[in-house]
């Protein structure tokens, strides 16, 4: 069962324009929407998926050396200029 009527072509251009004006992508899309706005808002999270993530890492977290060294740089410690070079030390 349909609830919505069908939307002439420039409905269904106003519908997409109203999506692409005021909905922000990775947010819910509304159950009440048209289907067609619901249709657009889809193609924009994707898009976005996309854009912000283009090339995910395998488990989205870092390697051990990764997060002591950020760990390491977040307290300003981890650096050659902060512990001076292995020749300097022997």
């Amino acid at each position: 069962m349909n609830l919505f009527k069908e939307p002439t072509e420039k409905q269904k251009e106003n519908y997409r324009k109203w999506a692409r004006d005021n909905y922000e992508p990775l947010t819910e899309i509304k159950g009440v929407w048209h289907p067609v706005i619901q249709e657009e808002c889809a193609i924009m999270n994707k898009t976005a998926e996309i854009t912000f993530n283009p090339e995910p890492k395998e488990d989205q977290f870092n390697s051990d050396a990764e997060a002591d060294a950020d760990a390491l740089a977040s307290a300003g410690l981890g650096t050659d200029e902060a512990y001076g070079s292995a020749s300097e030390v022997l």
